[in-house]
């Protein structure tokens, strides 16, 4: 950030990015102007089971074993009603377009390293109550793992607004452009530097 600008900026973390950036508010509110926050949360994603060594060896053993083309194929051989809805709404070479740029550019040892990070961090939800910048948080309705602490955030964080884009799952700037820009430019036009 150093490198780009000395100014304020506005700040979105999706997701893994998302658990970074609340963390990076909290240490550096000074170089925020605004934080929106979306499909995330302040501790592990809310999961209908417990995150044990068993299911880390079933999600990360394939990164370990095969590399990142092994866990592409296992997680793309999983069901995934998001999946689907990118396939309907953007075609099955968007997809394909799309994961082949994200594993051109992913690092199989950061997976094996943060991914388990992800389901077992230390919460800071009681922090965020600190933070001093105007929040906006965006979450499909479908994000089943992301919606409660979505929700719990909305709660401690002072200027906080929940938006809750209906139909969507994690990726909501893919499934629904048009909500998730809105709900963006929103938050930007409510939060433009004085």
């Amino acid at each position: 950030l150093d490198e780009v600008t000395d100014e304020p900026v506005h700040l979105l973390g999706h997701s893994m990015g998302g658990m970074i950036a609340m963390r990076f508010a909290l240490e550096h509110a000074d170089r925020l102007e605004s934080l929106v926050l979306m499909d995330t949360s302040a501790a592990g994603p809310d999961m209908p089971i417990e995150f044990t060594d068993e299911i880390a060896e079933m999600i990360f053993g394939p990164v370990r074993e095969g590399g990142l083309d092994a866990f592409r194929k296992w997680s793309s051989s999983r069901e995934s009603p998001e999946r689907d809805l990118f396939i309907a709404t953007k075609g099955q070479d968007w997809l394909d377009r799309n994961e082949d740029d994200r594993y051109a550019v992913l690092d199989p040892n950061v997976v094996l390293f943060m991914g388990p990070q992800v389901f077992g961090h230390k919460s800071v939800l009681d922090r965020l109550g600190s933070l001093a910048v105007p929040v906006t948080i965006i979450v499909g309705s479908n994000d089943a793992a992301f919606v409660r602490p979505s929700q719990a955030m909305n709660e401690v964080i002072p200027e906080s607004e929940l938006v809750v884009i209906e139909g969507a799952y994690h990726s909501p700037q893919h499934t629904h452009p048009d909500e998730w820009i809105a709900a963006v430019e929103a938050h930007l036009g409510g939060h433009e530097h004085s």
